[in-house]
């Protein structure tokens, strides 16, 4: 989402940084989903595990209460051993919950953002900041949209249907895995705003001529593709592949891992390059451009208060000044009044001697 504050800078600025990490909220609750699946599937497979041995326990124990009457009648299962700490039913509903809140808030990023586009391209794409906040609104409708689809992909209801794919799985490339990158372009577009907004402020005479539409653009596809192109390089650790369920005697889409040694070892230098370098880099600019831009901002609303009561002691200084002219003008005035009464009166006594 995309906020518009013409002559606040630093509250756009904050709004795009909180907009940004308000992405990683529909995040985390599908790397909560996708733990919360993971222990269901653990749950199932620790029941199938234990069915024997909880029949055998349950016999054991009907019989000691034939044998023996005086015991109690101990229905032994995997609920009561103390192991399992959420049942399966609790699982279910966690998952539902988060998929409704989930959508509901990535369905708000998509109308707010479609808006936006709306908005910026009637604009046009004469001013540099338009085509900056007009890439940031694609990539974060991109976002949501992926969001939607992965959180769809492990919802309760959709993945028990019969589909001809593994829902779980193909979430992981196709939804999860890529908005994480385009996650990661959102961040640079606004790394690249912060930027272009201290160059205003550094050299504002000369901004227009550095940064023009042309080179906007151009840095703008330069960061998508070295953002989410490298999203390539999952393909070469994670594969589809059909698989064949037993239980349902269908072959169906699904992911795989490839374990060669090459191929974990480049899948660890792209880890780090571009899933821990890249990001903190965008997020240190970010920082340093906001701390710069809170710093001016703090330094030039000191500078007006100073100018303004200097201007206003001036003022002071000035009236004062006015009324003491004022008064010696006055004072000069009675003077001459004095002396033209006091000349009068010398003729008229000329006279009466005349």
């Amino acid at each position: 989402m995309v906020f518009c504050c013409h002559g606040l800078p630093l509250m756009n600025l904050l709004l795009h940084h909180l907009w940004v990490m308000f992405h990683f909220i529909p995040s985390y609750l599908c790397f909560m989903k996708y733990w919360c699946l993971a222990q269901h599937r653990n749950l199932r497979k620790s029941k199938r595990k234990k069915k024997t041995a909880d029949t055998y326990f349950e016999r054991t124990s009907m019989t000691l209460n034939v044998d023996q009457p005086s015991l109690e009648l101990h229905n032994v299962s995997s609920s009561s051993t103390g192991r399992d700490f959420i049942t399966a039913a609790q699982l279910y509903f966690i998952l539902l919950s988060m998929s409704a809140l989930t959508q509901v808030i990535s369905l708000g990023g998509v109308i707010t953002n479609v808006i936006n586009i709306a908005v910026f391209v009637k604009l046009g794409f004469n001013e540099t900041s338009n085509i900056s906040l007009l890439t940031l609104a694609l990539s974060d409708l991109l976002t949501t949209i992926l969001t939607i689809w992965g959180t769809l992909c492990i919802t309760p209801g959709f993945t028990d249907a019969e589909l001809p794919f593994l829902p779980t799985e193909i979430a992981q490339l196709t939804g999860a895995g890529l908005s994480v990158f385009i996650i990661r372009c959102s961040a640079w577009v606004t790394a690249f705003i912060s930027f272009e907004r201290c160059l205003c402020i550094l050299i504002p005479l000369k901004v227009k001529k550095w940064v023009t539409p042309k080179t906007t653009t151009a840095v703008l596809v330069a960061i998508c593709i070295t953002t989410i192109g490298p999203y390539i390089g999952v393909y070469w650790r994670w594969k589809f592949v059909w698989k064949f369920l037993p239980d349902r005697k269908a072959t169906v889409l699904g992911v795989t891992i490839v374990d060669k040694p090459a191929v974990v070892l480049l899948d660890t230098v792209f880890n780090i390059i571009f899933g821990t370098i890249q990001p903190i880099i965008a997020f240190l600019t970010v920082l340093v451009c906001t701390v710069f831009l809170v710093v001016y901002l703090k330094r030039s609303s000191q500078w007006r208060k100073s100018m303004a009561s200097a201007g206003g002691k001036a003022a002071g200084g000035d009236n004062s000044s006015r009324f003491e002219l004022k008064q010696n003008i006055s004072r000069k005035e009675e003077k001459i009044d004095s002396v033209r009464h006091h000349i009068a009166d010398v003729d008229e006594a000329d006279l009466a001697l005349i």
